[in-house]
C-alpha cells in the first residue's frame, strides 16, 4: 500500500506540472478574452504541483506533511473562484458573491 500511495502522489505531481505547462503554452493559443482564466488555471495547477512535490518527497521520507494538503486547498480553492469569475464575465454583483464564497472557502478549510 505504501508503494502504490508513492507511486500515486508522483503521478498525481506530473499530472499537475504537465498541466501546468500546457496551460502555459496555450494560453498563446486562446483569445484574449479567456486569457485570464487560462493563467489563473496555469497558477493554481502551478500551486497543486508545488504542494504534490513537497508531499511526495514527505512521505518518501516516512514523515508526511498532512497540513501541506490544507494549504494546496486554501490557496487554490478561492482562486478557482477567480477563475469562475474570469471565464464567464459576470457582473459586479454575481462576482462580489463569489467574492464572499471564496472567502468563506478559505475559513471552511482553514477552521
Amino acid at each position: 500500500m505504501t508503494e502504490l500511495t508513492y507511486r500515486l502522489f508522483m503521478v498525481a505531481e506530473v499530472g499537475m506540472l504537465a498541466g501546468t505547462v500546457f496551460l502555459l503554452m496555450a494560453s498563446r493559443e486562446v483569445d484574449a478574452k479567456w486569457r485570464k482564466g487560462v493563467y489563473v488555471s496555469a497558477v493554481v495547477t502551478g500551486i497543486a504541483w508545488y504542494h504534490y512535490q513537497k508531499m511526495t518527497v514527505s512521505f518518501a521520507s516516512g514523515d508526511f506533511d498532512t497540513p501541506l494538503r490544507y494549504v494546496d486547498w486554501v490557496l487554490t480553492v478561492p482562486l478557482m473562484l477567480v477563475e469562475v469569475i474570469a471565464v464567464t464575465s459576470v457582473g459586479a454583483v454575481a462576482a462580489e458573491k463569489f467574492r464572499t464564497w471564496g472567502a468563506a472557502a478559505v475559513v471552511m478549510i482553514g477552521a
